[in-house]
């Protein structure tokens, strides 16, 4: 089993010691201080150079449509949050977590205290 290969058999309650593992020894190239590893090079393979300089540009700023929402999303929210006042925003700012539909609750609430201001100057 793998405790043989190891050089303990059974499990007595207490680790094996530092001189009961057997060490691997790994063969590495030797150090040559020119940044080639060691390695000749036709030994070594071409890998593509990594993107040491990350840039935040327009593309990295894109947002998937779990995260920005879509139109219906929005028009949904609107819809619930102006006829619904402010039961209406709670429930939608704690269903829906979309860009679209956080600005969707705050465009509804808005317009519905716009309706609420006309409403109260009307009856006075």
């Amino acid at each position: 089993g793998i405790n043989a290969e190891y050089g303990y058999t059974g499990y007595d309650g207490t680790p094996p010691s530092y001189q009961e593992h057997v060490v691997k020894k790994v063969d590495l190239p030797p150090y040559t201080g020119d940044g080639s590893g060691g390695y000749v090079e036709d030994e070594r393979e071409e890998v593509p150079p990594r993107n040491r300089h990350v840039t935040y540009g327009y593309a990295a700023m894109l947002l998937s449509n779990e995260e920005l929402g879509t139109d219906s999303i929005f028009i949904l929210c609107f819809l619930v949050c102006l006829l619904f006042n402010w039961v209406g925003y709670i429930i939608c700012c704690c269903l829906f977590t979309s860009i679209a539909a956080r600005c969707g609750a705050l465009s509804g609430i808005g317009l519905n205290l716009i309706k609420m201001l006309v409403i109260l100057r009307v009856i006075r």
